[in-house]
């Protein structure tokens, strides 16, 4: 993931890969700021609606070159009204003499995020739980007063659940983005 994310740095034109310079008072010129995006994602069938369940937002990580986490200092709005373009040339020479630091960094990261996702896909779960389980007992509520309310349809109700679990089970924080900042 670190490689793949290193190479939409370097050769990434547009979309999830940039590198600004930001004016930040308190922080020394020359700092090297990364904002990583993770999102969880899965793969399932589109019937299932499991996109539901999933944190709408991205998981996002601003680490400095020396490691420290400022997500919470900097905010994402906040980082992009202050960020200011590199022309494309300068962003490949300062990306490459950066590219340890990058790589440590974008590590750190991953592991941050990889940290944090069992907390997100748990959350999904017991969203999803709650959610079926209700729908279940409506299912057998009505079952019980509407003879048209086939047992096949509680257990075909029951089989989405089980698979929606597996499915979430199998979800990942992907690297979506990244945004490299110096400070000026």
């Amino acid at each position: 993931m670190v490689t793949g994310a290193m190479d939409m740095i370097l050769s990434g034109d547009f979309g999830n890969t940039a590198l600004c310079t930001v004016k930040l008072g308190g922080v020394a010129p020359g700092t090297l700021l990364v904002e990583s995006l993770f999102v969880l994602g899965v793969q399932a069938p589109r019937a299932l609606q499991l996109e539901r369940y999933l944190p709408a937002e991205p998981v996002r990580l601003l680490r400095d070159n020396l490691g420290r986490d400022l997500s919470e200092q900097l905010p994402a709005d906040q980082l992009h009204m202050i960020a200011e373009r590199v022309p494309k040339q300068t962003a490949h020479a300062l990306v490459k003499r950066a590219e340890k630091v990058l790589q440590s960094l974008l590590d750190t990261s991953e592991k941050q995020a990889a940290a944090l996702q069992d907390e997100l896909i748990d959350a999904a779960m017991n969203q999803m739980r709650a959610e079926r389980d209700d729908g279940l007992q409506r299912l057998l509520a009505l079952a019980e007063v509407n003879p048209n309310v086939r047992q096949q349809e509680i257990d075909q109700y029951q089989a989405e659940t089980a698979q929606l679990e597996e499915r979430l089970r199998a979800a990942a924080l992907q690297l979506d983005a990244v945004r490299i900042a110096i400070a000026t």
